[in-house]
């Protein structure tokens, strides 16, 4: 907003009289108890109730240019590959041969014109479909090709940005974002270019990625505003407005940064 037209109204909504804070979420009042990021059970809940529903980030468009690219990453206790197909479509998949449960790609990146497994070298295609089996002819229930083809993982691409959610039934990711993907359309995210990659190694006990990602979020979400205060010429009221839904935004997503993080829990 830069005319005196758009920012009057808003002023006057926010020093009126009649402006309430937005009723809190019902937290509870239970206290957070250590043992949350230490514990294996509850480590073991997140994954079941949290982490394999939700949207993630795999990793940036930028990284699939070109038909045959394709990365590796873990998330939990699965592996993911994302590719880039002759088709130009991006696709998650698990990363296991559908034959005996080997792991299919064991390199972190590069480009193929096929995945092929080291234990009995199935072949699989970019887009996940199995395409050829040594001895076809000796399947006594039939040719596995096209049928045992590589499970699919629900993916979308926003704004540069590769999202997965290992839940079929998720809600699509524009639904999941409301109303912050709205609020960062503008925002000329996928025009970013990734300069370098940050890799941070715990080694130690629980989920300190809730400490990390909370020591990221002030210097991010302060770049961002000022970014923003620069280019459009947005006043400082405004700026104040904006907060709240950009820091919702980071926790939720973290969509302008990826973190990878290596948990090793002692026993």
């Amino acid at each position: 907003m830069s005319n005196q037209s758009e920012i009057k109204p808003l002023a006057n909504k926010l020093f009126s009289g009649d402006w309430g804070k937005e009723p809190e979420p019902k937290l509870g009042n239970k206290p957070i108890l250590g043992d949350r990021y230490t514990s294996r059970e509850f480590m073991a809940l997140e994954w079941e109730k949290m982490w394999t529903k939700v949207w993630q980030v795999a990793g940036l468009e930028q990284q699939l240019q070109n038909p045959g690219d394709f990365f590796t990453f873990d998330f939990g206790p699965e592996s993911i590959l994302c590719a880039k197909g002759e088709d130009q479509k991006i696709r998650c998949f698990y990363n296991v041969c559908q034959h005996r449960g080997n792991q299919l790609v064991q390199i972190d990146e590069g480009n193929l014109d096929s995945f092929s497994c080291a234990y009995h070298a199935w072949k699989f295609g970019l887009d996940g479909k199995l395409n050829w089996v040594p001895d076809e002819e000796d399947f006594s229930q039939g040719s596995p090709c096209g049928k045992r083809n590589l499970i699919e993982i629900k993916s979308e691409v926003w704004q540069g940005f590769i999202f997965f959610n290992l839940d079929d039934n998720s809600k699509p990711l524009r639904d999941y974002l409301f109303p912050i993907m709205e609020h960062l359309e503008d925002y000329p995210v996928s025009e970013m270019i990734r300069t370098h990659w940050v890799t941070v190694e715990v080694i130690g006990t629980g989920n300190v990625f809730k400490i990390i990602l909370m020591n990221l979020i002030t210097l991010l979400m302060f770049t961002l505003l000022l970014n923003i205060m620069l280019k459009k010429n947005i006043m400082l009221v405004n700026l104040i407005c904006m907060r709240a839904c950009i820091q919702e935004c980071l926790c939720q997503v973290l969509c302008l940064v990826k973190v990878s993080l290596v948990k090793r829990i002692k026993l």
